[in-house]
């Protein structure tokens, strides 16, 4: 997806903690294609998330269990493979969701957007929302 070329291409501290030494076969596209162990980690990271986006209350440690981590594992993979916190992560997964539900015009007001993917309050969602894509919602 889209967020996923943009996180395998964000920018890093220089600190990459994160594997990267074997590839893996992809059996979910059929295609059987290798791909890197990042890609892989990160497919499963953003299953995980996406799976889970609408619940407001996610932590960072349900992510780690369900990907069957640390916590400070979890955060240092994210750190390595992306340059964002847990959390910026997870706040750019939700705008990245809503992005695409507003242009599949799945719901009628902002604030069913915002729910949709996990933001508990409206105004904070579109200002979010504003300074990651330099526009308000339904603009």
């Amino acid at each position: 997806t889209l967020f996923r070329s943009y996180l395998l291409s964000g920018a890093t501290d220089g600190r990459d903690q994160a594997p990267k030494a074997f590839t893996l076969s992809n059996h979910e596209d059929g295609a059987g294609e290798a791909i890197s162990y990042n890609e892989a980690w990160l497919r499963e990271l953003e299953a995980v998330v996406r799976k889970n986006l609408a619940q407001h209350d996610l932590k960072i440690q349900d992510i780690a269990f369900q990907l069957h981590i640390s916590e400070r594992t979890l955060r240092n993979y994210i750190n390595a493979y992306t340059g964002l916190s847990p959390l910026e992560y997870l706040k750019k997964a939700r705008l990245s969701q809503a992005m695409q539900l507003i242009r599949q015009r799945k719901y009628r007001t902002v604030g069913e957007v915002a729910y949709a993917v996990g933001f508990k309050d409206a105004p904070y969602f579109s200002k979010a929302f504003k300074q990651e894509f330099g526009k308000f919602p339904m603009d």
